[in-house]
């Protein structure tokens, strides 16, 4: 005799993210990309040997950004010098911010940015996913996240140049969740989340976090555009002379935004597509090298919009994880510079949003419900393959895959499709789980 309830039981199971479907997603994704990108390249080659590639692009000395930075408060301090001569890309504030490291021996500097940025790390992937969840709660898909990224091609690219995006993206996490959560601290969070876009200047898209009612947002729009004018209007405490070298040197690199596969950018991406296609004798390939741009920012305006109308709908009061990692992504795709190591501030917000799903009952029983439940399942297996890819550089991947940025605006795609999925009618009555902010502020 059929047992229905067990029957009953093991749908529920299948269809349902509960924590258990949802890790297991995560462990087939990265488990995909390890074996596509990582074990077939290196084992099983054409040349019949284990191959060694230097999965990082290294230059010595090691710290080669960090160095750059130091030379360019070096220039700074001197009487006559031109710091942003050199194509220094970063605001002026940035070299008062360095200018206790430039003191300091370069070895001593590099180990300093490093267990800042380690520290940072463990910030941003380790405790801001189990802070941002309310109520609290250990996620095995983020645990698991954060240990794979510690030995990720991002983390230690950024590592090895001496970059500070992990440090920028740490102080802005932690500005918002201040903000949000502590009233009387909120001129602390503003402070942080400033000193994170001085230093690095696309941690701005994150001030979307400081929307609590999307329905009405514009008090909060309000305090967004008065932060951002804030910023803007340190630009110039160097004085008008350096802020027009700033922008001079900035729109110089967007001219020329180095071409080459580990710039993730729409930009480099579509100028990779044009040049294969030149080298191939294609006479459109100017046309189509457009045509390639044009469709993936229309993707991210599509999807941006899509998940405006999803908070939209439901008066979202709150931001989660989904909002978060889809406002980064767009910050690491649209800069015509963007370079593999800034994805390692990814890691933690992707975790977010797993731990998010892992909270996410959904009906298991009707035939539209199991549609849902299907897509969402199928969501998450690509999100998960898709991330899983950038974690390893490109030196082990084919030259059709190498560059990450079709692997970013997939991650892009499929978070903005789990967070449409909330607004469904067959899901909309199933209980959300809290999310950061919805907590009373102190």
């Amino acid at each position: 005799m059929i047992n229905q309830d067990r029957i009953q039981s093991t749908r529920t199971w299948v269809w349902a993210p509960r924590p258990e479907a949802v890790f297991l997603m995560l462990v087939l994704g990265l488990s995909v990309s390890f074996f596509a990108f990582f074990a077939i390249p290196i084992f099983f080659g054409p040349s019949q040997s284990m191959i060694f590639p230097e999965y990082v692009p290294t230059i010595r000395p090691i710290g080669w950004d960090l160095r750059l930075m130091l030379s360019y408060v070096q220039d700074w301090l001197t009487p006559g010098g031109a710091p942003y001569a050199g194509g220094n890309p970063y605001p002026p504030l940035a070299m008062i911010l360095f200018w206790p490291l430039a003191k300091m021996e370069p070895r001593v500097s590099f180990a300093v940015l490093s267990g800042l940025t380690l520290g940072a790390y463990l910030w941003c992937a380790g405790f801001f996913p189990y802070l941002a969840l309310l109520p609290r709660r250990l996620s095995p898909s983020a645990v698991l996240l954060f240990g794979v990224g510690l030995f990720s091609y991002p983390l230690h690219f950024e590592i090895e140049r001496g970059q500070w995006n992990l440090i920028a993206m740490a102080l802005t996490l932690a500005g918002v969740t201040i903000a949000r959560r502590r009233e009387s601290l909120r001129l602390l969070g503003y402070v942080l989340i400033t000193v994170g876009i001085q230093l690095k200047i696309y941690p701005a898209v994150v001030l979307s976090a400081l929307i609590v009612d999307w329905a009405h947002p514009r008090r909060d729009l309000r305090n967004v555009i008065i932060l951002l004018a804030a910023n803007a209007a340190l630009f110039f405490v160097m004085g008008p002379g350096l802020f027009v070298e700033f922008v001079t040197s900035v729109l110089r690199q967007v001219a020329a935004p180095g071409v080459w596969l580990g710039n993730h950018s729409i930009a480099s991406f579509a100028a990779l597509v044009g040049a294969e296609l030149t080298q191939r004798g294609i006479a459109v390939a100017g046309i189509l090298q457009t045509i390639v741009a044009l469709t993936c920012l229309i993707a991210l305006l599509a999807g941006a919009a899509v998940l405006g109308i999803a908070l939209w709908r439901r008066g979202e009061r709150s931001l989660d994880g989904y909002v978060i990692l889809t406002a980064a992504l767009i910050g690491v795709l649209v800069p015509s510079v963007s370079h593999d190591y800034t994805l390692a501030a990814l890691i933690g917000l992707v975790g977010l949003v797993l731990a998010e799903e892992e909270g996410r009952q959904v009906p298991a029983l009707g035939a539209q419900a199991t549609r849902f439940a299907a897509v969402r399942f199928a969501a998450l297996l690509v999100l998960c393959v898709s991330f899983g890819a950038v974690l390893f550089s490109f030196a082990y991947k084919p030259a059709w895959v190498a560059n990450n940025m079709p692997f970013l605006l997939v991650t892009f795609l499929m978070t903005v499709t789990l967070r449409w999925m909330r607004t469904f009618p067959a899901l909309r009555n199933q209980p959300l789980p809290p999310r950061m902010g919805e907590e009373e502020v102190a």
